[in-house]
């Protein structure tokens, strides 16, 4: 069911007022901007690095020097995941801007 003329030109007197009052919040509200490409190629490739990094560190032998190749790999998968997660998006100037 479409909106009528009238009920647009309400609509959009109400979402003007709306971003003049809260613009915090009105920039909030405002759909998700798309996620960029790199930034998940990154992370993913920073999870199955740090993995590899686990792998080595419990398959090799000897006691100090290869758990901190495996702490090490944790760490790494950890930043990789939280890289992952993290909501970055593009900005409308086509900069990087957290949301």
């Amino acid at each position: 069911m479409a909106l009528s003329e009238h009920e647009k030109v309400v609509l959009e007197q109400l979402e003007q007022q709306f971003r003049m009052e809260d613009p915090k919040l009105a920039e909030a509200m405002e759909p998700a901007r798309t996620r960029v490409p790199g930034h998940i190629v990154i992370a993913v490739a920073g999870i199955v690095a740090g993995l590899l990094l686990v792998v080595l560190g419990a398959v090799l032998q000897g006691l100090v020097p290869y758990i901190l190749v495996g702490v090490l790999g944790f760490a790494v998968m950890i930043t990789g995941g939280h890289f992952a997660v993290q909501q970055t998006s593009v900005s409308s100037q086509g900069l990087l801007a957290p949301v």
